[in-house]
């Protein structure tokens, strides 16, 4: 009777290990995951990077293309369609 009792104790204790060493890595895994969220915005907060700056500057780029847009429309309005098209294949090779 005392090797019966001890197998099943030892089957028991196998799958309370197996369990244990499951949730020990489940633990692991999530505190890695913690550590490579901070380190992650401790790298972001130290770039520079704002995003409220990066939208008026792209604000401030597109009202200057505009403008530039104007001017240039004007100038090549008055270009023939052969001096267009020069400056169409100009502008696709930049």
């Amino acid at each position: 009777m005392g090797t019966d009792t001890r197998q099943k104790s030892l089957g028991n204790n196998r799958t309370a290990l197996i369990s244990k060493l499951i949730l020990a890595f489940a633990f692991v895994l999530g505190l890695a995951i913690i550590a490579l969220g901070y380190a992650g915005i401790r790298q972001y907060n130290t770039s520079g990077f704002s995003s409220e700056t990066a939208y008026h500057a792209i604000h401030l780029l597109g009202s200057e293309t505009a403008t530039a847009y104007t001017k240039i429309s004007s100038q090549t309005a008055a270009m023939s369609e052969e001096e267009r098209s020069r400056l169409d294949d100009i502008a696709r090779t930049l």
